[in-house]
This record gives structure tokens, C-alpha cells and sequence, in this order.
């Protein structure tokens, strides 16, 4: 998977999470050096299979970013588009020679779900029942954050799962 984004310590996160998915993560901090990486991964026939841009790369948009690993380097991987603000129902993906956008925080969850529309994966009912089964009623829990209004959200959250929360700004 190719990671593009200004900021190394986003990059870095996302390795971090993807690290016991068995995914390598590859990552580069400038539009060109990320459209370099794509074109030397295909002509070393090692091309990525993922390739995640953050919309707001310096210097270039994201989505031109996108349009060039697309059309130069990698024409069959999914491209997603990874973006902070809340993107219109009118902004499609294909817009902006992508194939999905995918909100930040990054998320290994959301990406798996990405990937699997993506190809049309269903999830498997055992899958799914796991899921369902998971209870939080009764537990205690400690949540770090500061941000107010984010705690008071994780807060109800877990309140509404049935779990007591306290947090520590």
C-alpha cells in the first residue's frame, strides 16, 4: 500500500496501524516523490495494490496526485482519497480519479470496509455475528482526551453501550 500525505506522523500512524495486517505500508510526504513510488513499484513489477492520498497534499491536490499515479503508473489499484471535511454527496470519487474516499482519522476498520465494497466482498455471517455479540454493559472505563466535546461524545457513547465512563482531559 502507497501512503501520500504532507504530514509524516499521519503516515507513520498509518503504518503503525496496518502493522498486524500483514499489509506493507510504503509512504511518502511529497506529491512527486509519492508519483515517483508508484511509477518505480510498476516498472519493478512490484506495483502497490492500495494507494491512499491525502486530499490536501502541498503544492498539488490530492486528486491531481490521483489522476497521475492513475493514469501513468497504477491503472487497476483502488485509489482512495483520504479527507478531513465531510465531502458533499455531489463530490464523487471518480471526479477525482478515485475510486472511494475515506475519512480521517484513518481507521484500519474503515479501510477494510473500503476495499471489501470495493471488490465486492460481503461479510462473512460469522463475521458479522462477532460483531453483534460484543457487550460493553458493565464495564468501566478510563478515556484520555483533550478535546471537551470529543470526551463528552465518547462518554455518551459508551453510556448508550451500557458502560460507565470517566475521562481525563
Amino acid at each position: 500500500m502507497l501512503v501520500a500525505d504532507q504530514n509524516e506522523e499521519v503516515c507513520k500512524d498509518i503504518q503503525t496501524s496496518m502493522a498486524n495486517t500483514g499489509v506493507a505500508v510504503a509512504y511518502a510526504t511529497d506529491p512527486e516523490q509519492a508519483v515517483t513510488m508508484a511509477l518505480q513499484a510498476q516498472n519493478g513489477q512490484e506495483a502497490f495494490q492500495i494507494i491512499l492520498i491525502d486530499k490536501n497534499m502541498p503544492d498539488r491536490n490530492g486528486t491531481e496526485i490521483a489522476r497521475r499515479i492513475r493514469t501513468g503508473t497504477q491503472p487497476n489499484a483502488p485509489v482512495l482519497v483520504l479527507t478531513s471535511y465531510d465531502f458533499s454527496e455531489s463530490e464523487e470519487p471518480e471526479a477525482a480519479d478515485a475510486d472511494l474516499f475515506l475519512h480521517k482519522p484513518f481507521f484500519v476498520s474503515n479501510l477494510e470496509r473500503a476495499i471489501a465494497g470495493y471488490y465486492g466482498i460481503q461479510a462473512r455471517d460469522e463475521e458479522l455475528l462477532k460483531i453483534q455479540s460484543v457487550s460493553l454493559k458493565g464495564l468501566h472505563i478510563l478515556s484520555v482526551e483533550d478535546n471537551e466535546i470529543n470526551a463528552e461524545i465518547i462518554q455518551k457513547l459508551l453510556e448508550f453501550e451500557g458502560a460507565f465512563c470517566e475521562y481525563v482531559p
